[in-house]
């Protein structure tokens, strides 16, 4: 990736910052976040991660575990929630049912079990 990509996106600023090892503000992460040229922030932020840790990369390997999407929060942003529990496409996994999703997936070199819940109002947890 060029530099007039860069710029091209608004970001030359932000690299130069980077270039001297300076940190960045709340406000470049808000431009950062914000910025719809995703190559170009990728490219920023893979350039530093290698400047830092050179070719070493992390993965996660994870499953997502949802065991109901019922929630009585009504979060303004959220498309997985259903508000009760016969509402059309709403779900509830048994706990059996959540143990079984996780012994098939226990053969796998898992470093995460990543659960997300609605807040069921008539489950204990």
């Amino acid at each position: 990736m060029n530099r007039g990509r860069i710029a091209a996106a608004g970001l030359a600023d932000i690299a130069a910052k980077l270039d001297a090892a300076v940190r960045l503000d709340f406000d470049d992460g808000v431009r950062l976040f914000e910025s719809p040229d995703l190559l170009a922030v990728g490219w920023l932020a893979n350039r530093e991660r290698e400047k830092r840790h050179g070719g070493r990369t992390f993965f996660n390997y994870n499953i997502r575990l949802e065991a109901t999407n019922v929630c009585v929060a009504s979060c303004l942003f959220c498309a997985f929630a259903r508000l009760k529990p016969g509402d059309d496409g709403a779900y509830t996994m048994t706990l059996e049912e959540v143990w079984d999703k996780l012994r098939a997936r226990a053969h796998q070199p898992l470093t995460e079990i990543h659960v997300v819940n609605g807040l069921h109002p008539d489950l204990p947890f």
